[in-house]
Parts: C-alpha cells; structure tokens; sequence
C-alpha cells in the first residue's frame, strides 16, 4: 500500500484548519466566560506546577485518541468508521489552537514558554501521526468499499486483491502510527509534571 500524499496533503490541510478555526473561536469570544477562563488559565501558568500523576495524565491523554486510532483501524471493514480520525484529528487541532490562544491571551509573552514546552512538543508528534493515519484509513477503506460496490467487475476483483496485498503495509503503517501516538501521550504527560 502506497499512501496517497495528496490524501495526506488534505489530512495536514485539516489540521492546519482546526488550529486557526480554534485560534479564531477563541479570539472572537466574548464575556465573562472567557475572562473567568483567562484568570484560571493565568493563576496556573504563574503556580507553575505540574500537572499530577504522571500515569492518570498519561491514561487521561490516551484514552481518546487511541480508542479513536482502533476505530479507525477497522475502516477497511467498518467502512462507517472512515471519517473517525479525521473529525478527531480536526477537534483535537482544534482544542490546540484554541488552547495557544487563551495561554497567549491569559499570560501574554510568557505564555509563549508554555506553548513551546507543554503544548506544541507532544502535538508536533501526534498531528502528523493521526493526519497519516486518518489517510490509510480513508484509502483502505474507500479501496474496500469500492471492491464491494462494483463486486461483479473484474476490475473490482482487482481491488479486493490489492486490498489484501496492502494489508501488510496497512499493519506496518497502524503499527508506527499507533507507536507515535502513544510517544505523544507519553510525552504530554511527562512535560505536565514539570515546573517551568
């Protein structure tokens, strides 16, 4: 199996438009919503603790993303499972562009530490992992559907066989992208403990 770069262009592409649609969210909120958030934001930036077990930060960072990357996983068979990671990878970039927003908004320049060292490290892991991964799900499982849709032509007999002979490169790309995930979790978790 060959990734298509063109899919994983618009996976990337995805990403790049959650982080600026989180961006802008936060910057056109208004009310004392957004400025009870600033102060709670802005009153753990300046304790500058971390941020507790590092296990229970670990589980609770993982505990989405990787249910979300099996379901995924079975989208060459499940094919209602095709557009999981790329709705997951758009909310989680996202959240990350809404978070560097408030933390820029909330503590001004010195919140640029923050962003640098807990929010941007474990993410320049994780976004490009699930925008890989959200494309080999999307082009096994279209692959797939497509061999069942037009199953009587030999042309579809063709799919199905190059589906199977993709299914290692498949397991080999899920294997390594699963593994930068859990890298990512790990990561987020172990720079939550420390004190900047």
């Amino acid at each position: 199996m060959k990734l298509n770069e063109k899919i994983v262009f618009i996976m990337l592409f995805t990403a790049a438009v959650g982080i600026c649609s989180g961006a802008f969210f936060e910057v056109s909120m208004t009310g004392s919503g957004k400025e009870q958030l600033q102060t709670i934001l802005a009153g753990q930036l300046a304790s500058g603790s971390g941020g507790g077990n590092f296990w229970s930060c670990f589980f609770s960072s993982a505990r989405i993303t990787l249910p979300a990357i099996a379901a995924a996983f079975a989208a060459p068979y499940i094919y209602i499972t095709i557009p999981v990671l790329p709705v997951w990878l758009f909310i989680k970039s996202m959240a990350l562009g809404f978070s560097a927003a408030m933390t820029l908004e909330a503590a001004g320049l010195a919140g640029m530490s923050h962003i640098a060292t807990r929010l941007m490290p474990p993410n320049m892991v994780l976004l490009p992992a699930l925008a890989v991964l959200a494309a080999a799900a999307a082009q096994a499982g279209c692959t797939s559907l497509l061999g069942i849709l037009y199953s009587g032509s030999t042309n579809a007999r063709r799919k199905r066989k190059a589906l199977h002979s993709d299914a290692r490169p498949y397991f080999i790309i899920y294997f390594i992208g699963t593994a930068a995930a859990v890298i990512s979790c790990l990561l987020e978790a172990f720079l939550l403990q420390l004190n900047f």
